[in-house]
């Protein structure tokens, strides 16, 4: 596996050309090999290849303007091929928890720009959170989208925060999902005056000897550590923490 950043994680600190040049140099000094591209409206394709070549970075996947996929497909396609990444991903969206009609007119809708992306070598990938996880009956929103949608065309970024988050386990997800996650982001689950939050990898309670065996068992090619806030000093220094924990933990399996 291969880790790397998810950039939502500094994204106060790539609004600029300058200020994306400062955050991937910061973040390839800590080890990192790749990112993914995410909250990040205001540098071209071009110059992020650019900036990240410079630093030693792949750039592996990202969160594209879900509206520009579908309407816009074949420019997206472009702007991914410039920047050498072969994974366009949909970062959220918000369904309609009781109308199972609502994920299946998502999937109708996107898959043509699924299809047009397959065709141009590139695939599609829908990013999880915990609302996808409730209940339509007797199936999860998330089980319906996971067996209504074609694996060719369809991949899914986990996020294992959120699943804990919407009651299941991780690990078992990651299992029943073989085949259809190149990406996943990995974020910790830990529980600080009576709430849920995020923290840095393996600083809360998920079970990560189950998590990374069903990580490694099902050949995740891209391991992208993210945390959205509850930093524990800031965004920069949870990336470090998490990288160096992980790292730590990887070398004594």
């Amino acid at each position: 596996m291969k880790i790397g950043a998810q950039l939502y994680t500094v994204r106060d600190f790539t609004k600029t050309e300058e200020d994306v040049r400062s955050t991937f140099r910061k973040i390839a000094k800590m080890g990192y090999t790749c990112v993914q591209i995410s909250a990040i409206w205001n540098v071209e394709p071009k110059k992020l290849r650019e900036i990240a070549d410079e630093n030693g970075l792949e750039i592996v996947i990202t969160h594209a303007d879900k509206e520009r996929i579908l309407n816009d497909t074949l420019a997206v396609i472009e702007e991914h091929k410039v920047m050498g990444c072969k994974h366009i991903g949909i970062g959220y969206n918000r369904f309609q928890a009781d109308q199972i009609e609502s994920y299946s007119n998502f999937i109708r809708e996107y898959d043509q720009a699924a299809k047009l992306i397959h065709k141009n070598g590139l695939k599609l990938h829908y990013h999880n959170h915990a609302f996808e996880f409730e209940k339509v009956g007797d199936i999860t929103g998330f089980e319906y989208f996971v067996k209504e949608t074609d694996p060719a065309l369809w991949g899914f970024i986990l996020d294992t925060f959120w699943v804990q988050y919407g009651g299941k386990n991780p690990a078992d997800v990651i299992t029943e999902l073989e085949g259809r996650i190149t990406a996943i982001h990995y974020k910790d689950f830990t529980m600080k005056d009576d709430k849920q939050k995020m923290a840095e990898i393996l600083e809360g309670n998920l079970d990560w000897t189950k998590i990374v065996d069903a990580t490694e068992k099902t050949k995740i090619e891209f391991v992208l550590i993210e945390q959205d806030g509850d930093w524990a000093v800031g965004p920069f220094e949870s990336l470090e923490t998490s990288y160096n924990n992980l790292n730590r933990f990887l070398s004594k399996r």
